[in-house]
């Protein structure tokens, strides 16, 4: 059996396919690990074939399983970004 996308064979020519967990993906067949979705990009299910951009306002670190709001303070106004930058409040003065 080969491992179709969003899934990975333990092994090369395993039998059994194992799901991609939340946060990890497989874009193409035969894999053997699921790829970690980078910085900036998540992925909330199983078995998924690609990661999504990260929202304008929320942050994803790598192998995000969703997207987490800004903290207070700080803010990313871009989409597809890793951690918040804080908000220099004595510049806006």
């Amino acid at each position: 059996v080969r491992a179709v996308v969003g899934t990975y064979a333990v092994a090369a020519g395993s039998c059994a396919c194992t799901l991609c967990e939340p946060g990890t993906y497989a874009p193409a067949t035969e894999t053997v690990l699921c790829t970690e979705c980078e910085a900036g990009r998540y992925q909330s299910a199983f078995g998924a074939t690609t990661c999504y951009d990260c929202p304008e306002g929320f942050f994803c670190p790598t192998q995000a399983d969703g997207a987490t709001a800004c903290p207070a303070g700080s803010n990313q106004n871009q989409i597809s970004q890793g951690p918040p930058r804080r908000l220099d409040l004595k510049a806006r003065r």
